[in-house]
């Protein structure tokens, strides 16, 4: 009895061996055609920033722990109340990063000395949606703690742009291969691939394009406004592959 289960269960698997072979005979993997054309289309559009994203960074020092987060504390909420003052909404302004370490004394060969002092270190992050107000705002920061701060240029509009430019970089790469392949006689064959590449030089927002700030924030320290917005440039590239006719 046994036996003759172990040949059942042994027939019932070469049939379905015999059944998958003749399923991938009757569906063949389709060739790739050998007569191709690869091509990438990048397009670029500039758009005036309508946000500026300040990085806030502060850091205290105290051989007392408790007296280096007092003052740290102190920092914050100074900063945290000159955004009130500005009229900046609580949702665009967001505390970060926090770093509390001890520090040493170096010695002549860079090994650790005495003990130094703690360090306590914060990040904020500040959302303006009024550009118009870059001054008041830079000034406000600077008077309300000692810091380090940066600002990007951003848009609001990024997905919307990005979706635009997308399309077009889509159209300049199907031109190019027409051109290339009409000025050698040939025409364009059916569509085999198509995805968008990644942008390494100007540090991509994400795997598919790219956004720079091309003009700097600061003009004639002598004029009644620091701040000029220029532009920013959101660039998209995308690879295509056609076959050829």
């Amino acid at each position: 009895m046994k036996l003759q289960s172990t040949l059942f269960v042994f027939s019932a698997l070469l049939c379905m061996l015999g059944l998958s072979s003749t399923n991938a005979h009757a569906h063949p993997e389709a060739p790739r055609d050998s007569r191709y054309i690869s091509v990438t289309g990048t397009a670029l559009t500039r758009i005036t920033p309508d946000m500026v994203v300040w990085h806030v960074v502060t850091t205290t020092a105290n051989k007392s722990l408790v007296r280096a987060k007092e003052q740290s504390d102190s920092q914050m909420q100074a900063i945290l109340a000159t955004t009130r003052e500005l009229g900046i909404q609580p949702e665009d302004v967001q505390t970060g990063f926090l770093d509390v370490r001890k520090e040493y004394e170096e010695e002549e060969y860079g090994q650790w000395g005495d003990f130094k002092e703690f360090t306590v270190t914060r990040e904020v992050t500040i959302k303006q949606r009024d550009i118009s107000q870059y001054d008041a705002v830079l000034t406000g920061l600077v008077k309300s703690a000692d810091m380090e701060v940066r600002h990007t240029l951003e848009t609001t509009r990024l997905q919307e742009i990005r979706a635009q430019t997308r399309l077009r970089a889509v159209s300049s790469a199907k031109d190019k291969a027409e051109a290339m392949v009409g000025a050698l006689g040939g025409k364009l064959g059916d569509l085999h691939m198509i995805m968008e590449h990644q942008d390494m030089i100007y540090g991509s927002l994400d795997a598919n394009s790219s956004v720079r700030e091309i003009t700097g924030p600061f003009g004639d320290s002598g004029s009644a406004s620091t701040f000029a917005p220029g532009s920013i440039e959101v660039e998209v590239s995308v690879g295509v592959e056609f076959g050829l006719k």
